[in-house]
């Protein structure tokens, strides 16, 4: 996708699996890996704080699940990109031409 990729997922990450860059835009990303469970709010909370502790420019939540309804209206108003389970198994099929069902 064109992004240079730091990852810096770990026990103390404070909730950040990677930072990416493109330009002058740093992106704090908060990966969750859920089967069979939404994406709360907690998730929410820790891709903001990750924004500002790794000086990043916007946040992003990335999830093979879904978000629950709260954890959409908390991202909407702080202004949090989500990727659920449709839009990323559509931009794996589009750039790594891959079909993750």
């Amino acid at each position: 996708m064109g992004y240079s990729v730091a990852h810096t997922g770990q026990t103390g990450d404070q909730g950040c699996d990677l930072v990416v860059n493109m330009g002058q835009q740093r992106t704090a990303v908060q990966a969750k890996c859920y089967n069979n469970e939404s994406v709360g709010n907690s998730a929410i909370q820790q891709a903001l704080a990750a924004q500002k502790i790794y000086n990043c420019t916007k946040s992003i939540v990335v999830t093979n699940s879904n978000f629950t309804s709260e954890a959409i209206e908390l991202a909407k108003v702080n202004n949090v990109e989500l990727i659920g389970n449709v839009r990323l198994r559509e931009l794996l099929l589009q750039y790594l031409n891959e079909n993750w069902s």
